[in-house]
Formats: C-alpha cells, sequence, structure tokens
C-alpha cells in the first residue's frame, strides 16, 4: 500500500514537471500540424503529428530524474503520453530522424514520377530540380514587367487615409476609393511609365558592369566562407537552414538571402511578382530591381552556407552583404542595415551621367 501510495506521488511530481513544459510543447505541435496542412492539398490527420525529437527529451530528462527503474519509468512516461491523447492531440511516439527519412523518401519518389511525367512535355522545364511552366514568367521580360494592378499592398496610414476623406480632390489623385485600398487609373499610369523608366535604367547599368570584375568579386566573397558550397538540386536544401546566394550571370548580379528552409525561399523568389505598388524602392533613378522581378531562368548558380544557430545565420548575411561592392548585388536592404549604401552610390552614377537613358 506505501509503495503503491509513493509510485502515485512519484508519478504525480513527474506529471506536474512535464506538464509545466507542456504549454510550449503544444504550440510546436499545433505550428508543425498547422504547417502540414498549409503545404500539402490534402489535410494531415492528427493522428500522424509526429513528436519532435526535443519532447521525447523533455520526457527522458523528466522521469530520469526519480530513482525508480526503468521498468516503472516508462510506465509512468506512457502514463503521461497517454494523458496527451486524452488532450485531444491523439500523438505518435516516433524518433523524428526516422520520420524525416520516410519523408525524404517520399519526396524522391514523387520527384521521380514527375521526371517521368514531364521529360517529354515541351510545355515544361526543370531548373535546379525543379519544374516549372515555359508560359510562366520564368525570364525578366520588359513587355510583362509592370502589369497593373489596382490594389494597395503598401500600407496607408490612418492620418492619410483621414485627411484624403476630408479632401477628395487630393485622393483621386492617387487612390479611387475614400478607404484607400485601390489606386486611381491615372496613378497606374503614371507609375508604371516610371517603373518601366526604372527598368531601363537597371539595365543599362547592368550592361556597364565588366563581367571578370564581377567574377572576381563572386569569388572573393564565396571565399570569406569555407562551408559555402555549389549546388545544382535546390531539393537538397528542403528545410536546411543557411544563407543562399544567387547568380545571376546574364545581368552580373547576385543576392544573398537567409531562410530556415532554403529550398522554400529560393522557390518563393521564383514564383513570387514583386507587387505593382512595390517595383520602385526609393528614388525611380536609383531604385535597384526586386530579386522577385527576375525569373528562375535568370538565376544561373547558386551557392549555400549551412547554419546552426539564429545568430550565426544572421551574422553571417550582414558580413556577407557589406564585404562586396553594392553594385553587383539586388538586395534593396541588408538585413535592415546599411540599406542605402548602394542607393548613394547609384546616384552618384546619375550625376556623372553614366546610367541616363
Amino acid at each position: 500500500m506505501k509503495l503503491e501510495k509513493h509510485s502515485d506521488f512519484l508519478y504525480n511530481r513527474i506529471r506536474g514537471d512535464f506538464m509545466s513544459k507542456l504549454s510550449s510543447i503544444e504550440r510546436e505541435i499545433q505550428f508543425l500540424y498547422n504547417k502540414h496542412n498549409k503545404e500539402t492539398k490534402y489535410p494531415l490527420d492528427i493522428e500522424e503529428v509526429k513528436f519532435p525529437l526535443y519532447i521525447i527529451k523533455i520526457l527522458n530528462k523528466t522521469t530520469k530524474r526519480t530513482k525508480l527503474e526503468a521498468k516503472k519509468l516508462k510506465i509512468f512516461r506512457n502514463k503521461i503520453l497517454y494523458e496527451l491523447r486524452l488532450k485531444s492531440w491523439h500523438l505518435q511516439y516516433v524518433d523524428e530522424e526516422e520520420h524525416k527519412k520516410k519523408q525524404k523518401d517520399r519526396q524522391q519518389k514523387i520527384a521521380t514520377n514527375r521526371d517521368v511525367k514531364y521529360k517529354n512535355d515541351l510545355t515544361k522545364i526543370k531548373h535546379f530540380g525543379i519544374w516549372f511552366d515555359t508560359n510562366s514568367n520564368i525570364k525578366l521580360n520588359r513587355e510583362t514587367y509592370a502589369k497593373i494592378d489596382k490594389k494597395v499592398h503598401l500600407t496607408v496610414s490612418p492620418f492619410f487615409i483621414e485627411y484624403y476623406k476630408n479632401n477628395p480632390n487630393e485622393r483621386s489623385k492617387v487612390y479611387e476609393n475614400e478607404d484607400c485600398t485601390l489606386y486611381s487609373d491615372s496613378w497606374c499610369t503614371q507609375h508604371k511609365q516610371n517603373c518601366l523608366k526604372n527598368f531601363d535604367l537597371n539595365i543599362s547599368f547592368f550592361e556597364k558592369i565588366d563581367n571578370d570584375k564581377f567574377n572576381n568579386a563572386l569569388s572573393t566573397l564565396l571565399k570569406r566562407r569555407k562551408n559555402f558550397e555549389q549546388i545544382f538540386d535546390i531539393n537538397e536544401l528542403d528545410e536546411i537552414e543557411g544563407i543562399y546566394v544567387l547568380v545571376l550571370d546574364n545581368y552580373k548580379q547576385i543576392y544573398i538571402g537567409q531562410s530556415k528552409n532554403m529550398k522554400q525561399r529560393i522557390l518563393q523568389h521564383w514564383r513570387k511578382n514583386k507587387e505593382f505598388d512595390r517595383l520602385i524602392f526609393g528614388k525611380i533613378e536609383t531604385s535597384v530591381l526586386s530579386i522577385d522581378s527576375f525569373g528562375c531562368l535568370d538565376t544561373t548558380r547558386i551557392f549555400i552556407l549551412k547554419t546552426k544557430t539564429l545568430w550565426e545565420l544572421d551574422d553571417a548575411e550582414k558580413v556577407l552583404i557589406d564585404s562586396i561592392n553594392k553594385k553587383y548585388i539586388l538586395n534593396r536592404t541588408a538585413g535592415g542595415i546599411h540599406g542605402n549604401d548602394r542607393f548613394t552610390m547609384l546616384e552618384i552614377e546619375v550625376n556623372k551621367n553614366k546610367r541616363n537613358l
């Protein structure tokens, strides 16, 4: 009887210690669940959600604090897991590495099936391991650049909204409605002209860059970190954290970015079109073309640097961006730091009449 009470006491102690960490664990599990449903076309049964490895470590660490035998510890631990299932999570206790291996094999099988399906399809093209539709914007093109979109994507201050409500004549020059959610036709027409002027300025600027000097600058950049490696299939970067360098040889430009999932982030650059009202960043004469305006085929080389910590990720990106001449990079801002360096340099170029149309 005493042993039974003692066991109950220890169980409650284990349970209390573990449940104190439960709120953060539940948020992590909910994040994994939402992420899966967002990234896949089919809903995920909650029973398929896996225990991340660190949750398993917390369980092991919690139970090892007691002096009970391993067998009893396992019983207590399973009892806690059962309580978690009663909390509607219905989780499976599995190894994260095993789950990742199965997921990778499944993705490899899907990729193989796509290769067979699209191999003889003339409307598809494979680039860095990903299939793209040839009818989409796979390259930067002046004809498809700056398509008019009347929707307002920039944040409009409540102060200006109130001001425009009281001054409808001023508002009509920019916005079509009182809520300032749609641009006027006249503003869109003028903005498109400004975007095309900026486009031509950038293309003219790229053409003046010496190719050998660009490659030397790129080589110097890559030598700053020993672990830089060139990749030819971005499927290898799925859920891999690090720094990526996109090289656009035809324009003698590079883009440096960071992500906890480099494959997903690179695909966002290739598939996302920059919003119409965000095409110009700063002045018409000095705004840098957004990396999102370029197509997937404009990226000819990719280099990556794997990182382990968030601090290392931020620090490496800043150091790399600051180490290369700003005329070679498409980064509009350097992680919020030194974002105006290139603008100042381009203003000097404009003043020297080197970028005039």
